[in-house]
C-alpha cells in the first residue's frame, strides 16, 4: 500500500501513464477494510469528489483511490497485490 501526494496539474498524466484506469465517481466498499487501520477510512469515504479505478484487476490485483481535499495537490491511495 501506498498513499502519494500530487499536484492537481498532474492528475490527468496519471491517469493514462498508470493504466489504472477507466476511474467512476466514489470509493469501493471493500476498501475499508484494506485502509481501516490507517486511520484514514471517513477521509477516503467522506469526499463525493473521490475517483477509484473501476478497472476488473482479476491478476495483478492493483488498486487506486484519488482523493480531492481540495487545494492543488490530490492524494492517492495505492493498494496492489502480487
Amino acid at each position: 500500500m501506498a498513499v502519494v501526494d500530487i499536484p492537481r496539474s498532474s492528475v490527468d498524466d496519471f491517469k493514462q501513464r498508470s493504466e489504472f484506469a477507466p476511474f467512476a465517481p466514489g470509493v469501493p466498499q471493500l476498501w475499508k477494510s484494506y485502509w481501516d487501520a490507517t486511520g484514514m477510512v471517513d477521509l477516503l469515504a467522506s469526499n463525493t469528489a473521490n475517483e477509484h479505478s473501476a478497472k476488473d484487476n482479476r491478476a495483478p490485483r492493483r488498486y487506486a483511490v484519488i482523493h480531492d481535499g481540495g487545494g492543488e495537490t490530490l492524494r492517492i491511495f495505492v493498494r496492489a497485490n502480487c
